[in-house]
C-alpha cells in the first residue's frame, strides 16, 4: 500500500479565471472553442458545455462554479463564507448549534436566496453533507 496518494486523473485541474477568460473569448467571437482551449489550458468540452448553458439562459453562478460532476454545489463561496461566519459568531456567544440546527439554517439560506437545491422541503432540512 503506497504511503502517499497519487491522483490518477486530471479532472478539474484548470483555474476558474482561465475558464472565464476562455468563455468570454468564445462568446465575443474572438476565438473558437479549440483555440480558446489551447490558449487558456482548459478542456474544449467544458468550454462548449458552459457556453451552451449561458446561451440557454443559465445564471453565471451555475456556469462558472467548479464542482465535480458527482456533486451539486448549492452555495457560492460568498454565501458559504457568510454561513461559516454566522456559525462562528454563534459559537463565540456560547450558543451551541446542533447538526439539525445547522441543516435547518442551510435550508433557510438556500430558500431565502432562491437557489436550486436538493434539500427536503417537507422537513425543511438540508442533507447530511
Amino acid at each position: 500500500m503506497p504511503r502517499t496518494y497519487v491522483r490518477k486523473s486530471n479532472r478539474l485541474q484548470w483555474s476558474e479565471s482561465d475558464m472565464l477568460l476562455a468563455i468570454n473569448s468564445v462568446m465575443e467571437g474572438r476565438m473558437g472553442y479549440l483555440l480558446a482551449s489551447n490558449t487558456y489550458n482548459v478542456p474544449k468540452s467544458s468550454i462548449e458545455y458552459r457556453v451552451k448553458k449561458i446561451k440557454n439562459g443559465k445564471s453565471k453562478y451555475e456556469v462558472f462554479q467548479k464542482c465535480p460532476a458527482t456533486e451539486k454545489c448549492v452555495f457560492t463561496d460568498e454565501l458559504e463564507g457568510m454561513l461559516v461566519e454566522h456559525i462562528k459568531t454563534m459559537e463565540s456567544r456560547l450558543f451551541g448549534l446542533t447538526k439539525t440546527d445547522l441543516r435547518r439554517l442551510a435550508f433557510q439560506l438556500a430558500e431565502r436566496n432562491n437557489l436550486n437545491h436538493p434539500f427536503n422541503k417537507e422537513t425543511g432540512l438540508a442533507g447530511l453533507d
